[in-house]
């Protein structure tokens, strides 16, 4: 497996509070629209979310491992578990001194879902692996 694109994505307080489509004449929004575009061309398999949300044991980072990952809002991404088993098997053999927790948490903030829901819109097949720092 390769990495085939990375992005910083912007996730504007306005955003979370409603997962409509964002108003078009904001530089977040246009830079949401133009990162959906960029991945509906390369058909990623798995996108990795790092965030600082959603972490379960706040002193290290988690990896969430739960098959279905839910939104406050009802939408749903399955989760690339043999990607985050096989990350996780790296960390542990040559990372030694990172802590990595596994975690099965179902249910996302609003902070995770909105930017996955916005820019999984028309890539229903792609996995997620959601990680949170610490």
């Amino acid at each position: 497996m390769s990495l085939i694109f990375a992005a910083v994505v912007p996730n504007h307080p306005k955003f979370s509070g409603s997962l409509s489509q964002p108003k078009p004449e904001t530089q977040s929004a246009q830079a949401m629209k133009d990162l959906e575009g960029e991945l509906y061309f390369m058909k990623p398999d798995t996108i990795v979310l790092l965030t600082s949300h959603g972490a379960q044991v706040p002193a290290v980072a988690n990896i969430n491992l739960a098959t279905q990952l839910t939104g406050p809002s009802g939408a749903t991404f399955h989760t690339d578990i043999e990607f985050a088993a096989h990350l996780k098997e790296q960390i542990d053999v040559k990372q030694k001194g990172l802590p990595v927790a596994m975690i099965a948490e179902t249910s996302v903030p609003a902070e995770i879902e909105c930017p996955l829901q916005f820019l999984l819109n028309h890539l229903s097949e792609a996995k997620v692996v959601v990680i949170s720092t610490a």
